[in-house]
């Protein structure tokens, strides 16, 4: 199994197992946030989220940051509360596991079920997993699926994985879950944070060796995550893709987990106090939180105050929105809308060949053609189809609101424009580009 890797996997997994008891010698690394010490391998400011309560409680008071100085470091400090009666996930696996034995599907859909409560995914009953997992033990296939899914991602096995096709086995931030509690010394949970995590420190051991672009070996991909957290690592020509979209995206996922695990289990190898690999996924999953890339005393301020990132939109994605926008941008009509969330009714009054002009009950909104281009651009970017909704997040502050929303009003002067993303959408939805829920969270994608 080991012997599959590339050269270049073998060093970056010798790297990662040196990283495993080791601060971050040698990388040379700034301090990570505004009165923190060199030498941490990683660190982020935290909200007030339940998932780090128990991390505040075990630090000083008014602790705001999470830090790391090794992976073993960053594998003790794992913060994540459980959204199944705090049931941990070795108890699910165990379930799961049961019902793989005894080849009862019905146990098996309870216990899928069980771990998408405690993951946090797949919370609809539409969503794509859930329907998925459903319909497979009604045809009394759930187990063997998932024993067949579990064959083909293991390391040592090296199989093709055209299964992976969205149809036959799936493969996204639910079903990785399930693989992994039915196999956890084998197959790991590989989400946008575990993703984001090994391609920081994929980048990191890129730019130790001098390296001037992200090799197919090690081009892990990651995800942001709600609420508009960044995690893309990229940095210069050092650059990384969306773990979402794209043609064959369930087979490249699988792809990338079974190399992890791999990568992981080399690890092992190398470094006997490494207990398992599910410790060297908790360790990837606790950096992966945050892991984008600033650049120090460079950053743009918005009109709020707040630092904003540089325009970073994949260059593809702006030229297939524009695409889709010359198309339909002639097709949007002038009429009553209504928000997503709110219902907040408005009046499309005017369009032009740049904008469209939106009047309420006292106010009124120009809005940029290019905003929706940004806004389009995101959602294709993150592969936001049917099976992969984004929460819409629409907020006045900057701070509060989703990537999606932060991304659709960014101004050519660098700043924050009002709120407007809650109107791009319905304008959107109109000429048949996306489709929005309503509900709560309020969620949209792709239509085309």
């Amino acid at each position: 199994m080991p012997d599959a890797l590339t050269p270049d996997q073998i060093e970056f997994a010798n790297f990662l197992a040196t990283l495993w008891d080791s601060p971050s010698e040698g990388l040379a690394l700034p301090p990570c946030f505004p009165g923190s010490s060199e030498g941490l391998l990683h660190a982020y400011p935290i909200s007030r989220h339940r998932n780090w309560k128990s991390w505040r409680q075990a630090q000083p008071r008014g602790t705001k940051h999470w830090w790391c100085q090794s992976l073993s470091d960053a594998a003790r400090s794992y913060a994540w509360s459980s959204n199944e009666n705090e049931q941990d996930f070795l108890a699910l696996a165990a379930a799961l596991q049961h019902a793989l034995d005894c080849g009862d599907d019905k146990l098996a859909l309870d216990a899928c079920l069980a771990i998408f409560r405690w993951g946090g995914v797949a919370r609809t009953p539409k969503d794509t997993s859930r329907r998925w997992v459903t319909e497979q033990a009604s045809n009394g296939m759930l187990c063997s699926s998932i024993r067949s899914a579990v064959d083909l991602l293991d390391p040592a096995q090296g199989q093709a994985l055209s299964a992976f096709d969205g149809k036959r086995l799936l493969m996204n931030s639910a079903m990785t879950k399930v693989y992994a509690a039915a196999a956890p010394s084998k197959v790991i949970i590989y989400d946008g944070r575990v993703g984001a995590a090994l391609a920081l420190l994929a980048r990191y051991w890129l730019e130790k060796q001098g390296s001037t672009s992200v090799p197919v070996s090690l081009a892990f991909r990651s995800a942001n995550g709600q609420g508009g957290l960044m995690r893309n690592p990229s940095k210069g020509s050092l650059k990384f893709s969306s773990l979402y979209g794209g043609k064959n995206g369930a087979k490249r996922w699988a792809e990338l987990s079974r190399l992890a695990a791999a990568t992981f289990l080399k690890m092992q190898t190398l470094n006997k106090s490494i207990p398992d690999i599910g410790e060297v996924e908790k360790a990837m999953f606790m950096i992966g939180y945050r892991t984008e890339y600033s650049p120090p005393n460079t950053e743009k301020t918005s009109q709020q105050g707040r630092p904003m990132p540089e325009n970073s939109q994949c260059p593809e994605a702006r030229a297939q929105a524009q695409k889709i926008l010359q198309e339909v941008w002639p097709k949007i009509a002038q009429g009553e809308y209504r928000t997503p969330a709110q219902k907040r009714q408005f009046k499309l009054v005017t369009r032009d060949a740049n904008s469209v002009e939106a009047n309420f009950e006292k106010s009124s909104l120009t809005i940029r053609r290019d905003s929706f281009v940004a806004a389009l651009a995101y959602l294709l970017e993150h592969g936001h189809g049917p099976g992969n909704r984004c929460v819409i997040g629409a907020n006045n502050v900057p701070a509060k609101a989703s990537e999606l929303c932060r991304q659709s009003r960014q101004t050519a002067q660098g700043t924050y424009g009002p709120c407007n993303i809650r109107y791009i959408l319905p304008v959107l939805q109109g000429v048949g580009v996306v489709e929005t829920y309503e509900g709560r969270p309020a969620t949209v994608w792709l239509a085309r």
